[in-house]
Order: structure tokens, then C-alpha cells, then sequence
């Protein structure tokens, strides 16, 4: 879990392979019996991006309808 709090998207790979990094630590986790909300998973992998994208957050944070993972892969992609 600490992993997947705690990860950061730092340039070094694409965007695609940092959302799909923690979906694999996400399955990890589910296969030990501890499934992530998806709700919480997609606050972790916005609290992963950098300063660079807090007007991204804002305007998510702002939106009525909230993305599943998916939708947030999209637009982040």
C-alpha cells in the first residue's frame, strides 16, 4: 500500500506507463485480499502528478461528475 501512496510520476516514462505502474500495484494488492476503492485510486494517482498539473487537479476537483480510473487515463494521456 505504501507503494502505491506513495508514487510519483517523474518524467522517466510516459504517462500511460505511470497510470498503468499503479493499476498493476492496484491488482497486487487486490490478489492479497486488499482491493482498492476505485474513488481512492484515482485521488492516488492524482496526488502522483507533479505541481505541473495542479490546474489539471483544480479543474477535476471542481467537475460534478468524477472520472473512474479510465476516464482519468484518458485525459491524462
Amino acid at each position: 500500500m505504501s507503494i502505491l501512496t506513495t508514487m510519483k510520476f517523474d518524467d522517466s516514462r510516459t504517462m500511460h506507463d505511470h497510470v498503468i505502474e499503479m493499476t498493476n500495484v492496484a491488482a497486487r494488492l487486490k490478489t492479497l485480499g486488499m482491493a482498492v476503492n476505485e474513488n481512492f485510486f484515482v485521488q492516488f494517482i492524482l496526488n502522483s502528478l507533479p505541481s505541473e498539473y495542479g490546474s489539471f487537479q483544480m479543474s477535476y476537483n471542481t467537475l460534478k461528475h468524477k472520472w473512474n480510473m479510465h476516464e482519468l487515463h484518458s485525459m491524462l494521456v
